[in-house]
């Protein structure tokens, strides 16, 4: 199961549709190109339709993936700089929108786009997804493996790098070859390509273990 909301499949399953009309135009954008640079104030906001993206944070040794329905961009609005790299980890179809544009359309001051804003602020400010850089080296692979794995059973894998993987993790290649080994030799993952689960529930126990009942 993904860790992810499902994907957008066209504009009548999308949340940015309002009143048969919608501000954002489609693009799409190949795995491994940078979206959004950190540091810069981003010309356009973004909603991911289908896909996964990596967002590093400036000054942190932190990286996190985030699926479709995901808002990218929002601190523009406040004319701000981005505090976050994005990057495509898959193929990705994003929608997006000129700044002033989607200013636009959220119209003048009001109740709602005052809780727009408070809204956005707690999603830029948010910081409760999954660290692939924090924990052991086991662990950081599995949660990135558990990520990709709906992209990978489409065949998708292959567009994802064990150096690109490495780099995610925070590990370097040797040390993620030398994961994905171990991980193969307890039957997990293939040992072939190392990024197919064989073992979907031993992958996930890997990550968050069951807990134990006490007697």
């Amino acid at each position: 199961m993904s860790p992810f909301p499902r994907r957008v499949h066209g504009c009548a399953d999308c949340e940015l549709l309002a009143n048969g009309r919608c501000v954002f135009e489609p693009e799409e954008v190949a795995a491994g190109s940078s979206i959004s640079a950190a540091g810069q104030i981003a010309g356009a906001v973004s909603f991911v339709c289908t896909g996964i993206v990596e967002v590093t944070r400036v000054g942190a040794d932190r990286s996190v993936l985030r699926g479709p329905r995901t808002l990218l961009g929002l601190e523009a609005l406040e004319k701000l700089p981005s505090p976050v790299e994005v990057r495509a980890m898959t193929d990705v179809r994003l929608c997006a929108a000129p700044l002033e544009r989607v200013e636009a359309w959220l119209g003048p001051p009001s109740g709602a786009r005052r809780l727009f804003e408070l809204a956005s602020r707690a999603l830029i400010e948010r910081d409760g997804e999954a660290n692939l850089r924090a924990g052991p080296p086991e662990v950081r692979v599995a949660r990135l493996l558990l990520a990709l794995a709906p992209h990978a059973e489409r065949g998708r894998d292959a567009a994802l790098s064990k150096a690109r993987a490495a780099a995610v993790t925070g590990l370097t290649p040797q040390a993620l070859w030398r994961v994905l080994h171990r991980l193969a030799e307890r039957g997990l993952v293939d040992s072939v390509t190392g990024f197919q689960i064989r073992d979907l529930r031993g992958l996930t126990e890997l990550v968050s273990p069951p807990l134990r009942r006490s007697r």
